[in-house]
């Protein structure tokens, strides 16, 4: 079942390889198609590295509700209370920026700053020359819209939660991530900067049009799209939204499952991080997030109250989320392997 939706929604001349995951109510698997890169040989390794671009904000979400658990930080919180180092805007001094509107897109904040494209040397790796004073030099000189703001998903948000959760435990960021979620679950894979050893089992990742592209160095966006992970490391962190007795930490992690506002979107809602989908039909909501780069795409999806989620890591643009969504379904329909 798996491979024949694959080999029907994938285009293996554009698309070299991908890793599938999936985990049912009786264990977890990995299915591999393709190469490492374009024209070679080595069919792509179960352990391969990718970048997973946007889903890194469900781990920047998942780290800021064990902060808000700890009491550390307040969803209410709002922006103005925060002394952020370099930032002086006088009309954000409202109470309606505040941490959750940040991390459910809903702050009226826009996707990219307007001063992101003057920075852009590479377009293979348009985030490694904007540093975070040329974040706060937009900051402080935009003006907040009037009326109440509504969805708009902004990776400006992701990087100011980054930079509070940093001001807030006086610890960057990345360090945190890592000692408080990605070692603790044992993600030895998931990083922003990998070792000479992980670079060997990162994908060559490429364009839609077949262009090999530079990975990303993702700078003041890392909590937004930096990291890159394995399919093993995200197989383990799923599973923890999907225990039937959640420990401590899942407990926390769930929190950020649960819908926290509407979105422009029809039949979907915001969780902290996650989007939550409402199918047409009678069945449970699907939870999911994705992911791009200039080379690699990324799609996890799960139903908590069937034990199923999907994943899928590819070095190419050109692979859609429909594949993702097809297997979820399938597996939800009694699916033969």
């Amino acid at each position: 079942m798996v491979s024949y939706i694959i080999h029907s929604e994938v285009d293996f001349e554009k698309t070299p390889g991908l890793l599938v995951g999936i985990i049912d109510p009786d264990s977890s698997y990995i299915f591999p198609y393709g190469v490492m890169e374009k024209g070679g040989k080595e069919p792509i390794p179960l352990d391969a590295i990718f970048e997973v671009g946007s889903i890194t904000k469900v781990f920047t979400s998942s780290l800021l509700s064990l902060l808000v658990g700890e009491q550390q930080l307040s969803l209410d919180s709002p922006l103005s209370s925060f002394s952020l180092e370099g930032f002086q805007n006088p009309k954000w001094d409202g109470d309606d920026l505040t941490i959750k509107s940040l991390a459910t897109h809903c702050s009226g904040l826009p996707k990219l700053p307007q001063n992101f494209g003057s920075k852009e040397k590479d377009a293979s790796n348009p985030y490694a020359f904007y540093t975070r004073d040329d974040l706060f030099s937009f900051l402080n000189n935009y003006h907040p819209e009037t009326e109440k703001p509504s969805y708009r998903y902004s990776h400006i948000g992701y990087a100011l939660l980054g930079e509070i959760i940093t001001q807030s435990t006086r610890t960057p960021y990345a360090d945190l991530l890592n000692e408080r979620l990605l070692e603790p679950i044992g993600l030895d894979d998931t990083r922003f900067s990998l070792s000479e050893l992980q670079k060997e089992r990162l994908c060559k990742g490429y364009s839609i049009i077949g262009q090999e592209k530079t990975p990303w160095d993702a700078q003041v966006f890392n909590s937004a799209v930096g990291l890159k992970s394995s399919m093993n490391d995200l197989l383990r962190f799923i599973a923890l939204f999907l225990e039937d007795s959640p420990s401590e930490l899942s407990e926390s992690l769930l929190t950020t499952c649960a819908p926290q506002t509407t979105t422009s979107i029809s039949k979907v809602s915001m969780g902290l991080g996650w989007h939550i989908f409402q199918p047409k039909k009678k069945f449970y909501d699907v939870v999911a997030h994705s992911g791009v780069t200039s080379g690699h795409r990324a799609y996890i999806g799960f139903v908590r109250e069937t034990h199923t989620a999907v994943i899928i890591l590819a070095n190419s643009e050109a692979v859609m989320n429909a594949a993702g969504n097809i297997i979820l379904q399938s597996i939800n329909k009694n699916w033969r392997k």
